[in-house]
């Protein structure tokens, strides 16, 4: 399982790497104004998608990890998210018709709506419950560097900037089209997919899919909140340099859902047949999780100036304070979803996320609203906004676990604390702030003091993990 983590999250990272640059390269190339304008339109796409994939991610996981294909359950929802896909393009059509009145925007929502005919075929849950790493791997890798070498490429013959705007569209979904492509006729060769399901296979793959996808729903319009206000206010320029910022901060916290992923059926598996092996898995995931975002985003805050000028063209420059502000939210944010998605799920507390969303959705609104309407640099509200409500929302969820269940190994500090402190120090020792040599040196350290104290204080829990085979 360790090589199936391993193998996923350097896809994972491989792929980052292309979502990363493709994001600066597109930021530059549109500036702030129309890159706030594919933000948006960005935002809007991520949520419908979500709705028409009805929640049924886990569900489906959960199913085909316990049964050997998943059969008729896996039929039910293919055939019921082909409906709700073509149902939300519709919508989108005749709200971009009637609503949109920048007239970028709606051709580039009239190009990118076509995306949600692809969600019947983004399936990577079939093969992360048959633990088939290499297909979902290697789909996300060749989507990014499709659209980053539609980017890099051939966005430079384009000399208008909206008609850039609406290539990027073209170019995004494209992408997206190659990345369902792939999978749905990968999963076709496998599955044996017939059109008739019972009416009793629907209402149970609704019922136990409804929880999560009105969660997943109201989370994604609570993530993307900061966004439609900027919107609503009509803050484009603000609306840039956040989204620019918040995209890749975004993507890095999805890392640690690629933990989840592989875990969730071994996590769906114990919960039912082994509670101290749950337990073990969580504290495993959770480390890992930790592991991965926090140097990050300590390297974001203390190079964030470096890292716009370096990455970003001056209409960006005045951002700094919000990227650092971004970067601090990386941390309850990666590890709140990692506490939704993995735990709450699998240890069937999916009722509870009800109020969970329910309040963080409520808290980012207002929060969101007070923030952006009293701070002249618009963006910056919005990012303080985001901030406090990812704080909420994580510690809500940990206060929802039950008490029993300890997913969390607090000697994980021991490792931790002196980590940041070398990474810190090595940082500061660089007379070259912000040098990427020094960057990388605080990274390597990291890494280094907390695997080297780990292995001193705490290698014996490793072997405890290994010898039951997890």
């Amino acid at each position: 399982m360790i090589a199936k983590v391993s193998y996923l999250t350097f896809a994972h990272v491989l792929s980052g790497v292309f979502v990363l640059a493709s994001t600066t390269m597109l930021a530059n190339k549109l500036g702030p104004r129309l890159y706030g304008e594919f933000s948006f339109m960005d935002s809007v796409l991520f949520v419908a998608v979500l709705v028409g994939s009805l929640g049924t991610e886990y569900i489906g996981n959960r199913e085909v990890a316990r049964r050997e294909h998943g059969g008729e359950f896996v039929d039910g929802i293919i055939i019921l998210r082909t409906i709700a896909s073509l149902a939300i393009y519709l919508v989108l059509i005749a709200w971009t018709t009637f609503f949109i009145r920048s007239a970028s925007l709606k051709a580039l929502m009239y190009v990118c709506a076509s995306i949600m005919l692809t969600v019947p075929g983004i399936n990577g849950w079939y093969f992360l419950a048959r633990q088939e790493i290499g297909i979902v791997a290697g789909a996300t890798v060749l989507r990014d560097l499709l659209f980053f070498l539609f980017v890099s490429v051939f966005l430079n013959g384009v000399a208008e900037q909206e008609n850039k705007l609406f290539y990027a569209g073209v170019f995004y979904s494209l992408s997206r089209f190659a990345f369902s492509a792939v999978l749905l006729l990968r999963m076709l060769g496998v599955h044996d997919f017939r059109l008739r399901i019972s009416a009793a296979t629907c209402r149970l793959i609704m019922k136990d899919s409804f929880a999560l996808l009105y969660a997943s729903l109201v989370a994604a319009i609570m993530i993307n909140i900061q966004i439609y206000i900027l919107k609503y206010y009509d803050e484009v320029y603000s609306l840039g340099i956040y989204g620019a910022f918040f995209k890749p901060i975004f993507y890095i916290q999805m890392l640690s859902l690629s933990f989840v992923i592989v875990f969730f059926p071994l996590l769906a598996k114990a919960w039912d047949e082994d509670r101290e092996r749950y337990g073990l898995l969580a504290r495993s995931l959770s480390e890992m999780t930790i592991f991965i975002i926090v140097p990050v985003a300590v390297t974001g805050l203390m190079n964030a100036d470096y890292l716009i000028g370096r990455f970003f063209s001056p209409e960006f420059g005045n951002g700094t304070l919000t990227l650092q502000i971004l970067c601090l939210a990386l941390v309850p944010m990666g590890f709140g979803r990692v506490l939704t998605t993995a735990f709450l799920v699998t240890a069937n507390k999916t009722h509870r996320m009800y109020a969970l969303v329910n309040i963080s959705f409520i808290f980012s609104l207002v929060s969101g609203v007070l923030f952006v309407k009293n701070f002249a640099q618009t963006d910056l509200g919005a990012a303080l906004s985001k901030l406090l409500t990812e704080v909420v929302f994580m510690a809500i969820a940990y206060y929802m676990l039950p008490r029993r269940l300890k997913i969390l190994d607090y000697r994980m500090l021991y490792c931790i604390v002196p980590a940041i402190t070398g990474m810190v120090l090595v940082d500061l020792t660089f007379s070259s702030k912000g040098h990427p040599a020094g960057i990388i040196a605080g990274l390597l350290s990291f890494a280094l003091i907390y695997a080297y104290v780990f292995y001193k204080w705490r290698y014996e829990s490793v072997k405890e993990i290994i010898s039951r085979r997890i």
